[in-house]
């Protein structure tokens, strides 16, 4: 009976924890979306299978806007009404949003808080909804806007000139410094004309600079004096500041894998020394291997040297930045089919020629004679019989050994 009951009691448990998980999953995995004026976060609500999130938050934006610019509807007309379990915030007749128990359970208050919450944050957006709009503020917000732009239309006209003064006096001083060296003092990669135009594309890429900031400023100050642009103004800081955080981001968290890469080039590169020394070695005859010829040193460690690189290569791959993307493995695979299909007949002959180093087709000291036959030489256009040819494969081990002829 102890038995059944704790094992009764296991069951139970294991249910209880398989349910708080679901709901805990379930919970983790409730879209939401942001109910927007004037492109600002009023709040955020929950969706369903039947309506998402996205769509009710739209609806409810709609709602909310045309009861701002409605303005025959005062902010204290909003109120809370109860509608069964759920509580909805009415404009008269016109019911801007219903919140259920789930909204609540969401925001982890209780649904008369939240209601109470939603309406306070509705009535002052309407507020600054209608005052934003208002002729004497939307007069005041273009005055500002045409001084603005007067102001960067001045700017940069001034730092035209600025810069065009500059530059002159820059390039007279850079001349006049060459000419005083002497010939020849320096660098033909610095000469005077390069120094010129290195000195100009700063003096340039500054100015561009400086115009681009002048610019930003000026579109993000003027769109935000009105209500229509405002969002826009709000998200140029956005828009310039998100690249390059990105850029910061992937580049710290680039840093483990730059770090293994360069340890691994290092490992590489001394493991190479090593080999390239022992095989150096062989070469020179101070180290003998039985069965191993001196000629084939070289060979077999360029081989060895291609194949760790190759491996290098493998090794470093799920390193680099973009391993694994589609775009990389597309160049990849392009890059392969073009080795493949342009290197076919370049690694036939690298094939042909270790096969006949490491068969000893040929060795030092030998020569070959080719028997007479017919052939095209530069003095004659046509075919001469030649009474032999001799092709020297390689330097003579003996230095008087003489070459054999008919």
């Amino acid at each position: 009976m102890t038995i059944a009951r704790r094992l009764l009691f296991g069951l139970l448990v294991a249910a209880v924890s398989a349910v708080a998980s679901q709901a805990q999953d379930a919970d983790a995995e409730i879209p939401t979306s942001p109910v927007l004026l004037d492109g600002r976060v009023l709040f955020t609500v929950r969706g369903s299978s039947s309506l998402p999130a996205s769509e009710r938050a739209a609806l409810v934006a709609d709602r909310i806007e045309d009861v701002a610019a409605d303005s025959s509807i005062a902010p204290e007309e909003l109120v809370v009404v109860p509608s069964g379990q759920n509580l909805e915030i009415r404009a008269g007749e016109l019911r801007l949003v219903r919140l259920t128990p789930a909204d609540a359970a969401l925001e982890s208050v209780i649904l008369p808080n939240l209601a109470m919450t939603h309406l306070e944050r509705l009535r002052q957006a309407i507020t600054d909804y209608r005052n934003t709009r208002q002729p004497a503020n939307l007069l005041r917000g273009l005055g500002l806007a045409l001084l603005a732009t007067a102001i960067y239309c001045a700017l940069v006209l001034l730092l035209r000139k600025v810069f065009t003064r500059f530059n002159a006096a820059l390039v007279g001083r850079v001349q006049a410094h060459m000419a005083t060296l002497p010939q020849g003092a320096f660098p033909f990669v610095f000469q005077g004309k390069q120094v010129w135009e290195l000195a100009t594309r700063t003096v340039r890429g500054l100015h561009w600079i400086l115009l681009i900031l002048l610019l930003f400023i000026w579109l993000e100050f003027s769109l935000a004096r009105f209500p229509w642009t405002r969002p826009t103004s709000e998200q140029l800081t956005a828009i310039v500041t998100d690249p390059l955080v990105s850029i910061g981001r992937g580049f710290i968290d680039f840093v483990p894998s730059l770090l293994f890469l360069i340890i691994l080039v290092i490992v590489v590169r001394y493991g190479l020394g090593l080999v390239k020394t022992l095989f150096s070695a062989l070469e020179s005859g101070s180290v003998k291997l039985a069965g191993f010829e001196p000629e084939w040193s070289m060979p077999a460690y360029k081989v060895i040297r291609a194949l760790a690189i190759a491996l290098g290569l493998v090794v470093a791959y799920p390193y680099l930045p973009g391993a694994g993307s589609e775009a990389l493995q597309g160049v990849s695979v392009f890059a392969g089919l073009l080795l493949s299909l342009g290197a076919a007949g370049a690694v036939s002959n690298i094939i042909a020629g270790y096969f006949n180093t490491f068969g000893r087709v040929y060795r030092v000291g030998v020569f070959k004679a080719l028997r007479a036959g017919v052939g095209v030489d530069g003095n004659n256009r046509g075919g001469v019989a030649k009474p032999h040819a001799v092709i020297e494969l390689s330097a003579c081990a003996d230095a008087d050994e003489q070459a054999w002829s008919d």
